[in-house]
């Protein structure tokens, strides 16, 4: 059983390994904007969307989960690079985070179970260093909570 702060910690190091291997230029945990380089991300707790009390046979309860939601944005300027070579860095990227998070489906921990990240949205935004596309990415991490 994890709580909350320890997913979280868990989820910075796999964040921490995206960039160490080069698929993003830096990644922070929080709303603000602004990475060193691109593409960047920015990654954020994003409420939970579901509980589940899992029922053993015969009908008595057993595992009660709870998941937690993490948003993922990965942020690419457009005027950075050309327009091709731009898109072709955000993709990676974006496929760099579904498959770190894809192969480490329990952050170390047996107990937190992590589906596979979907991809929310792709948006154009113009911002104040130019027009960006970000994508929000969407990880779902289920733990338990009480074993019965």
């Amino acid at each position: 059983m994890s709580n909350l702060s320890t997913i979280k910690g868990n989820f910075a190091t796999e964040m921490d390994a995206i960039v160490t291997a080069g698929d993003l230029s830096s990644a922070a945990f929080g709303r603000a904007w602004g990475g060193a380089g691109y593409p960047y991300a920015r990654y954020y707790y994003n409420g939970t969307p579901e509980n589940e009390q899992v029922t053993a046979a015969g009908g008595a309860a057993a595992d009660y989960w709870v998941t937690h939601s993490f948003a993922i944005e990965v942020i690419q300027s457009i005027p950075d690079k050309g327009a091709e070579e731009a898109e072709i860095a955000f993709m990676n990227a974006c496929d760099a985070v579904r498959i770190r998070f894809e192969n480490n489906w329990d952050l170390g921990d047996a107990n937190d179970l992590v589906s596979a990240p979907f991809t929310e949205s792709v948006e154009d935004v113009q911002t104040s260093e130019g027009r960006s596309v970000i994508a929000k990415l969407i990880v779902n991490i289920k733990t338990v909570v009480s074993y019965t």
